[in-house]
């Protein structure tokens, strides 16, 4: 089990941003985080994934030898990580910035769009924290993505192309939404860019090497990844009551969605480690469709989004326990120092 005060850190900073989301509190929500992007700059090397950030931040050089590193693959990271460390900041400045830029891009998501609300309750508190803890490239990714989705903006989906492989199922339905005669060319002319052999072939290869680095890495089991299933059934559920269809009509969706997702469930996601990313990212983009909806906030999403949202929570810090270990890198346990960087001095 995982040393109590680390689970009482992620309790506290998951329940800060749901009581903000909640009460449409942007002081709270930025306080939270605020908060999070602090504790996530001192995280050591706390997280699954940190350790290889800290590398890769390690390995890149200063100056135009450092840009001549890039690589054309989801270079936005790496370019974030190449700025800091060019101005003399460390690893932990880095942590913090990444932290507060994903954050900002939610506060503003939540600022101008009421009905964000439902994802906020459902499934953002825990989507922030793993992001800034965790999967930090698909972090930026996923409100970049919600971001574009909103106001169909096909700048911010090719932003979120650049900083995860994954998002570039937005490009389509950025057009598709308000059905723009500029941006389907617009879109063409980019799609014509991201296909060319060239970069086809980058593409590819580098989906491969994830595909089978992950397939190796992580066991699977019928169990795994249930989570993001529930929250795609819960997202398309939103959907459709959003939509106004309700009575029989929304039981016999619901049943067809359920069947569907579970089937898809066990053949695929429980299967197939990538598509964990793929179905949340599914999810973010349907309750972002929802987002753009200048309908009132239905109390009953509000009701199903919450309570999802408090079992989507306990299962979060339920993963947490499981990947704590003294031995092996800690987990996500915060605040436990095992690396030498300091917030203001490259650490090497």
């Amino acid at each position: 089990m995982c040393d109590p005060t680390g689970l009482l850190i992620y309790l506290s900073l998951l329940s800060i941003l749901s009581i903000g989301i909640f009460y449409n509190n942007f002081f709270i929500l930025y306080f939270g985080i605020l908060l999070s992007s602090l504790v996530a700059s001192f995280r050591a090397d706390a997280g699954v994934d940190t350790f290889l950030y800290i590398k890769r931040f390690e390995e890149i050089d200063l100056g135009l030898i450092g840009l001549n590193q890039l690589n054309p693959i989801e270079p936005i990271l790496t370019l974030l990580m190449w700025t800091t460390k060019t101005l003399g900041l460390g690893f932990e400045f880095f942590s913090f910035l990444i932290s507060m830029i994903v954050g900002i891009i939610y506060l503003r998501i939540f600022k101008f769009f009421p009905n964000a609300k439902y994802f906020g309750l459902a499934c953002f508190p825990v989507i922030y924290i793993d992001s800034i803890f965790n999967g930090v490239r698909i972090g930026l990714g996923y409100p970049l993505v919600f971001h574009a989705i909103v106001y169909s903006s096909l700048i911010v989906a090719i932003l979120a192309f650049f900083t995860h492989l994954s998002t570039i199922v937005t490009l389509p339905l950025v057009v598709l939404i308000k059905r723009s005669f500029t941006k389907a060319i617009g879109l063409s002319f980019a799609l014509i860019f991201l296909t060319s052999f060239v970069y086809y072939e980058l593409i590819v290869n580098e989906f491969l090497i994830k595909f089978f680095q992950y397939q190796n890495i992580y066991t699977r089991n019928l169990y795994s990844g249930i989570a993001d299933s529930s929250l795609l059934f819960v997202a398309l559920i939103s959907l459709a009551i959003s939509r106004r269809i309700f009575g029989k009509k929304l039981i016999f969706i619901s049943l067809f969605i359920l069947i569907s997702i579970v089937i898809f469930h066990v053949l695929f996601i429980s299967n197939y480690v990538f598509l964990l990313r793929v179905v949340r990212l599914l999810s973010i983009i349907i309750f972002a469709i929802i987002a753009t909806s200048n309908q009132k906030i239905n109390p009953m999403i509000i009701k199903i989004c919450f309570f999802f949202g408090l079992l989507y929570s306990l299962n979060f810090l339920r993963q947490i326990n499981d990947t704590c270990s003294y031995e092996l890198n800690n987990g996500f346990l915060p605040l436990t120092p095992k690396i030498s960087h300091s917030l203001f001095e490259v650490g090497l």
